[in-house]
């Protein structure tokens, strides 16, 4: 996308999924009608998108303006209450959304879900992706997910983005993007999806293991510095002795412990 290109798309409309391989190249069309500025994008014959192309209308002091807007919002959070990007994309994975590598852009969210910090590494593609990623609610019923079918506007200022980034880290930074569920938009300096719309679809059934976002394990502590042992014995108790008379102390009423003989795991008997 060149710098200088200033664009809208309208009703753009995703008509089904298309699976990308690396084994074998998958090869998109696109027809745009100069006239009435319709534009279809085709794979194998079948419609992928479809929607309305031309050039925008924006009044450049309007623009001037979003941006001072986007200023004030960018501080609004808290930054004890944010949820990192490796939790929100646990939950999308939960979800069955299989984010990897640049398309894992989101770095942080507020708990609300409407103002993001998406990294930028100069990929449009994925840097456009998570805007669409930040209209799926990963914190709802499993067995319905909501998938983005249909913007109904797509104002593309390159120029206006490119400039509002920091110039020491233009092609790797953070970006501020604000999903407003009462404006029904969602927009950064020089970019903003108007009424992003999603599907409901059917989710995980009962019938499929739930994916684990985490595991528990306990894993003994055993402490193997023989020369520790051998100099200070009675300075390196057993980790379970600890952890039982903790246990023994807050039950002094129920139970007493008894050490047994003294050995290397120095086990407790419970009276």
């Amino acid at each position: 996308m060149c710098s200088s290109d200033l664009v809208i798309f309208e009703n753009v409309r995703l008509h089904r999924v298309t699976v990308l391989s690396t084994r074998s190249p998958v090869e998109f069309r696109i027809h745009i009608s100069e006239v009435t500025g319709l534009f279809e994008v085709k794979e194998g014959g079948a419609v992928v998108a479809s929607g309305v192309v031309r050039a925008p209308d924006l009044n450049p002091a309007v623009a001037e303006t979003r941006m001072e807007e986007m200023n004030k919002l960018a501080g609004g959070c808290d930054s004890n209450l944010l949820m990192r990007g490796p939790h929100i994309y646990k939950r999308f994975r939960f979800y069955g959304f299989e984010y990897d590598g640049l398309f894992r852009a989101i770095r942080s969210a507020c708990p609300d879900f409407q103002s993001f910090s998406v990294n930028w590494k100069g990929n449009w593609i994925a840097f456009l992706d998570a805007f669409l990623q930040t209209c799926i609610q990963p914190f709802g019923r499993v067995d319905r997910v909501k998938l983005p079918t249909a913007v109904t506007k797509i104002v593309l200022n390159p120029g206006q983005f490119l400039s509002s980034l920091p110039p020491a880290s233009a092609s790797d930074c953070d970006v501020f993007v604000y999903n407003s569920k009462e404006l029904d938009l969602v927009k950064c300096c020089g970019i903003e999806f108007h009424g992003p719309q999603t599907t409901s679809v059917a989710g995980r059934s009962g019938k499929e293991a739930r994916p684990a976002l985490f595991t528990v394990a306990f894993e003994p502590y055993f402490d193997d510095d023989e020369n520790c042992r051998a100099e200070k014995p009675k300075a390196w108790p057993s980790p379970m002795l600890q952890c039982v008379s903790v246990v023994m102390e807050n039950l002094a009423s129920r139970f007493t412990a008894t050490p047994s003989q003294a050995s290397a795991m120095a086990p407790v008997t419970v009276v």
